[in-house]
């Protein structure tokens, strides 16, 4: 049974109460809208929660494991192991930039693993999740605590598997440089869709350029080369306002 069915099952065993409220300030406001629009009808809740569940996690775990070149952001605030690469790279041969990014990336990881960040942040996207089906299914927080330990091993295990992609990511190619990414941005906000850079997880919803991106659904991987040349390898998926106006559809 997924976690989605079984927050369903769960929600089945009390009643339901209103309509969620909207949200009118949030980063995925029109996804969290369009939930309390439609949350009554079962296809539509499962889509908007996937799309509202991956975008959670695929947050989390980029700004804990993947948002920095060398250490994530989390654990290096100033970003100052990304800037000392860029003027080694600049200054040494590529070789040796490349040797000490995996070497800080190596060390970093292993640190961040004992860390109160990693608890701190797996205990709080736990109760970000179980709110959410708490919200979405107007049911008490109480209703989903079965799910608790459930949601923590999923965590633990994500959370294990990203910190050892990240590291092996920085760590093990060092003819070139890889790189985790999500969907580009510019200021906090994710760029047009343009299916030249991005994939829309629901192609068949007819998504196309210049759709706004309302959530992040999964990474992409990029490479870049000793003369700064960067490719995707994997593009990052998002879900795009195709979604919505599926969702509006009768």
């Amino acid at each position: 049974m997924t976690l989605l069915d079984a927050a369903e099952e769960l929600a089945s065993q009390n009643s339901h109460s209103s309509h969620p409220t909207a949200v009118q300030e949030h980063k995925s406001g029109k996804l969290l809208n369009a939930l309390a629009e439609h949350s009554q009808v079962e296809e539509k809740r499962g889509f908007l929660l996937d799309a509202a569940l991956h975008h959670g996690l695929v947050t989390i775990l980029y700004a804990l494991f993947f948002s920095g070149d060398v250490l994530s952001r989390t654990v290096d605030k100033s970003d100052v192991t990304t800037m000392l690469l860029r003027d080694m790279t600049k200054r040494e041969p590529w070789t040796a930039a490349q040797r000490w990014r995996a070497l800080a990336a190596s060390a970093g990881g292993s640190r961040l693993s004992s860390s109160s960040v990693w608890k701190t942040s797996l205990a709080e996207q736990t109760q970000s999740i179980v709110a959410l089906f708490a919200w979405v299914h107007r049911q008490p927080l109480e209703t989903f605590e079965p799910l608790v330990s459930k949601i923590e091993t999923h965590l633990e295990s994500l959370f294990n598997d990203a910190n050892q992609l990240s590291i092996t990511s920085r760590r093990d190619v060092l003819s070139t440089r890889m790189s985790v990414v999500v969907a580009p941005e510019s200021k906090g906000t994710s760029l047009p869709f343009d299916p030249n850079r991005i994939n829309s997880v629901w192609a068949d919803m007819g998504p196309v350029k210049g759709d706004e991106v309302i959530s992040l659904h999964k990474f992409g991987l990029k490479r870049m080369t000793e003369q700064g040349q960067g490719t995707l390898l994997i593009k990052p998926e998002v879900t795009t306002a195709a979604l919505l106006r599926e969702m509006a559809k009768t």
